[in-house]
């Protein structure tokens, strides 16, 4: 045992031990303030606090650190990985890795196909109103949000990619 462990040590475990009988209080506290009124369950002693609190950390959070990123030994592998690559190679690594993560591309990642379709569901939903409903649409919102302002929808042009309003 170093000498450091030998002198902070004792107030250390002692430190631990008092924030885990707090969390547990706490826990305790509000189960039996919240849950017995609006479930009508009984109320739970300190120690089946505490007997929650490891269920409830085994069953979602595990016994380990908060990740703060990669794990140190990734970058540092994938750090040698690239630096025995040519241009090439780490060319088309990077562009599979794009392909890969495909929600980080704006211009073709889910964002933008969210997008599309919202501005396909939008053209239905406006062709389907009555007179009476847009004319309540623009009074509340403004002119829709297409090319032809404050007019109906317009359809692409046969040229243009997309999606029309026919959709």
């Amino acid at each position: 045992m170093s000498r450091n462990f030998r002198r902070k040590g004792p107030w250390v475990i002692l430190l631990v031990l008092l924030v885990a009988s707090l969390v547990t209080l706490v826990t305790m506290l509000l189960w039996n303030a919240l849950i017995p009124p609006i479930f009508h369950f009984s109320t739970i002693s300190f120690w089946q606090a505490l007997g929650l609190l490891i269920l409830f950390k085994l069953l979602f959070g595990g016994f380990h650190g908060p990740h703060r990123g990669p794990h140190p030994g990734k970058r540092m592998f994938m750090r040698e990985f690239r630096r025995h690559m040519s241009p090439e190679e780490q060319e088309r690594f990077n562009r599979r890795w794009a392909e890969r993560c495909w929600w980080r591309n704006d211009e073709g990642g889910w964002k933008a196909e969210r997008l599309r379709h919202f501005a396909a569901f939008s053209k239905k939903m406006w062709e389907r109103m009555s007179p009476e409903e847009k004319e309540a649409f623009r009074k509340e919102w403004g002119t829709p949000p297409w090319p032809a302002a404050g007019s109906e929808p317009q359809a692409d042009a046969p040229g243009e990619s997309g999606t029309s309003s026919s959709v």
